[in-house]
């Protein structure tokens, strides 16, 4: 693909070098001027479509990832590793119930690193004081975890995989291309924790369940806005609801686990909300009742979509 690229920049180049040669611009001049002209419309070009294409973002994101994989970002292992003490902190000073670390698309390996370097830091993380949940959405682990290089980061979803005391969900979507829809994160890498996995519980979302009809045809297309309704409000009532799971009420593992009574709370009926509190409380928040993966999104031509 660099060849490529190098080949038709050379290409555009040569075509100007021969515009500004056939309005009397010696060759001396010319070559540098016509490179710099077409640097200087290409990067018009890329800055004014950015908004469309995301070319830089995915470029910028592309190299990055790389370098990361690769052990070339010391700055993000500097932060993730702050990042890492202040879970620790947080989880043995603070009182509340539970503590979710979100991570959406490249976000998803970045708080599996933080989970895995604060597992590290303190082997009884999760096991006292607040839950801990590690809730990834549109994940795409395997632009870094299928570079051969990245040995230390296999080894902490092998970590993640077996830890018990850590609730690791995966939401995935069919509708969403820039995510590994169906990818199980752990055997994808060759990782094979047999009866001692616990993580991570994948969860199907569908797009279209969640968002009214006639809004969800404008944009069902435009693929990075598809991908980030995983953190966008919800337009129906569902049991997959970003800013209810990270904002309402109703704890994580619970919500997953019994998603009617979840959406019952938020009922406007005083004794429908006070049956599904006693229902939240009385059902056991087991991975045995979460979601049933058999229910993820079937193709859409089968659905009858297409």
């Amino acid at each position: 693909m660099l060849l490529c690229e190098a080949l038709c920049a050379a290409g555009f180049a040569f075509v100007f070098e021969k515009g500004l040669a056939a309005i009397g611009i010696p060759d001396l001049l010319g070559i540098p001027a016509a490179t710099a002209l077409f640097f200087a419309l290409l990067g018009a070009a890329l800055k004014y479509t950015e908004n469309q294409t995301y070319l830089l973002y995915l470029l910028c994101d592309t190299i990055w990832t790389w370098e990361f994989s690769h052990r070339e970002r010391p700055e993000w292992d500097e932060r993730i590793d702050r990042f890492a003490q202040y879970l620790c902190d947080v989880a043995r000073t603070s009182d509340v119930e539970e503590i979710v670390v979100v991570g959406h698309s490249s976000g998803s390996f970045l708080g599996t690193e933080i989970v895995a370097r604060a597992l590290k830091l303190d082997s009884s993380l999760g096991k006292h004081g607040p839950r801990i949940v590690l809730l990834t959405l549109g994940g795409n682990y395997p632009i870094v975890g299928f570079h051969k290089v990245s040995q230390d980061f296999r080894e902490h979803l092998r970590q993640l995989a077996i830890e018990p005391s850590i609730d690791w969900i995966d939401c995935q979507a069919r509708k969403d291309v820039m995510n590994f829809f169906q990818l199980d994160p752990i055997a994808s890498h060759g990782i094979n924790a047999g009866s001692l996995r616990h993580n991570p519980t994948i969860v199907p979302v569908r797009f279209r369940e969640i968002i009214l009809p006639e809004h969800y045809n404008l944009f069902r297309w435009q693929f990075f806005r598809v991908h980030f309704q995983f953190v966008m409000a919800n337009e129906r009532p569902h049991a997959y609801d970003f800013f209810m799971i990270v904002c309402g009420p109703v704890p994580l593992r619970e919500r997953l686990a019994t998603p009617e009574a979840a959406l019952a709370i938020m009922a406007s009926d005083a004794a429908a909300r006070e049956r599904a509190w006693k229902r939240l409380e009385s059902a056991p928040a087991t991975r045995e009742n979460a979601f049933d993966l058999s229910a993820m999104e079937p193709p859409a031509r089968r659905s009858g979509y297409c």
